[in-house]
Order: structure tokens, then sequence, then C-alpha cells
């Protein structure tokens, strides 16, 4: 009794969706702006998901993206996002609840302190833990974690 709903602005990848999910009756995924179905849908109570895909965006869209899954409604916030050694610091990135800049990580893509962005823009962060994986790169982590909507917001 769970609907699953995606974004994704390019009607090739809607092609692609319908082939391969079309048989997936509780699934919909929309052609569409996510801000403007965003700004025009209400989803109090939802869970906004995001998977491996918000290391190729910058900074200031996920802080744009987050308070319109506020203003939407969303109660919680739940993200699996990969990281490793950066090529810009060459450290491992350390996530935590403050407002700091995110950073070069490799291949046009950026690690960025979600767990940090999520309370800026009115969420607590309930969990967060990084999991490694059999990924080839040595160092490549996932951030798991989960923002729950602040009771103050």
């Amino acid at each position: 009794h769970v609907d699953f709903i995606g974004t994704d602005l390019s009607p090739y990848v809607a092609s692609f969706n319908a082939v391969d999910f079309s048989g997936i009756p509780n699934l919909k995924i929309m052609t569409v702006d996510v801000f403007s179905h965003l700004a025009t849908t209400n989803y109090k109570g939802g869970v906004f998901f995001h998977s491996r895909t918000l290391v190729f965006l910058p900074r200031e869209f996920i802080e744009r993206l987050y308070r319109a899954v506020h203003a939407a409604g969303f109660e919680y916030i739940v993200g699996f996002e990969q990281n490793g050694l950066s090529e810009e610091t060459f450290e491992p990135y350390t996530f935590d609840l403050s407002d700091k800049e995110s950073v070069y990580w490799r291949h046009r893509t950026y690690i960025h302190n979600y767990p940090g962005i999520a309370k800026k823009c009115g969420f607590d962060v309930v969990s967060a833990d990084l999991f490694a994986t059999r990924h080839t790169s040595p160092d490549l982590r996932v951030l798991r974690f989960i923002a729950e909507r602040s009771k103050n917001s």
C-alpha cells in the first residue's frame, strides 16, 4: 500500500523506465521538473529518497531541493550517497551537522555534507553511518542517513 514516485527531466530516461518498470503497479516515474512538482504537490508524511545521484549536483541545488522537500511536507529524507578520498583534499570527508563546504571527490562528482544540509533545511538527523562496498576502489564508502522533519519547523 505504498506509492513510489520518481522524477526525471529526460524523456529518453522515461522511455527506458517505461520498459524496465512498467509492470510495477505502485511505481510512477514522471518526466517533470522536480522543483515545479514539489511546489504543487502535498507529500505530508512522505519519505523523500535519493541514492547515488546528488554527488553529480552542486551543493546549492541540494539545499534548494531539501527546502522544497520540506515545503512539500515530507516527514523524512533518506539518502544513500557514495564518497571516498577526495582528489581535492586527499582525505576522507567527515560528515557532521555543521554547515560546511562540499569538496571535489573525483570524476566530476562532489562530496556533500548531507546531514548538515538536512539540518539547515529543517530536518533532524536520526541516524547516519558509512559502509564499505565491494567496489574496485578500496576507499569507496556509502553514506546512509535518515533525517526526520524537525518538530520545530
